[in-house]
């Protein structure tokens, strides 16, 4: 029994729409990622829609291709470190402040995934070091100079991440411009 042309074209349409969601998934994340950074400066629902908006290309993903990510070497600490994140939580004095910290866990982990899935790599890694490293600096440069900003957590977060943001480029840097001889295939 042959199923119905008009079935094998819906299922078609939803695998190549599941496809481009999945190849969007670093934009989708780079657009809803600081609504989860910044949770509480938003409304519970709109924060809602950024959560499901960065879940959203993992399901396509395992709609088009059959898996939620390519593997990598740090898939176990990366899964390690959700494991922990119920401990953490229920361990928490303030779950206020400590939610933030676990969206911003899926937004780096998103961001990760999205790059690591890329299948064919849309910008060079150098232009990409160079975006985190100048990008931190930038963002950095201005925090230092708006002594006017209120204090409280999210500017501390902010301040914080920024730092992540620079050390983690500087660090992506110098592997890609001056890669080290232990990481060389034979």
């Amino acid at each position: 029994m042959q199923m119905p042309t008009a079935a094998i074209s819906a299922v078609l349409r939803l695998r190549s729409i599941a496809t481009w969601l999945a190849e969007m998934q670093v934009w989708i994340t780079i657009l809803a990622g600081p609504i989860l950074l910044f949770g509480e400066r938003f409304p519970s629902p709109l924060v809602l829609l950024a959560l499901a908006a960065i879940l959203l290309p993992w399901v396509a993903r395992l709609i088009s291709r059959g898996r939620l990510f390519r593997p990598t070497p740090l898939d176990l600490p990366v899964l390690a470190m959700f494991l922990m994140v119920p401990l953490g939580l229920y361990a928490s004095v303030d779950l206020e402040l400590s939610l933030p910290l676990v969206g911003q866990l899926l937004v780096g982990a998103s961001l990760f995934y999205g790059l690591a899935n890329e299948t064919k790599p849309k910008v060079h890694p150098g232009w990409l070091a160079f975006l985190f490293v100048f990008g931190a600096a930038g963002l950095t440069l201005i925090e230092s100079q708006r002594p006017d900003w209120p204090c409280g957590p999210s500017t501390a977060k902010v301040k914080g991440f920024s730092l992540q943001i620079l050390s983690a480029g500087m660090t992506l840097s110098d592997e890609i411009l001056q890669p080290s001889p232990y990481n060389r295939a034979p």
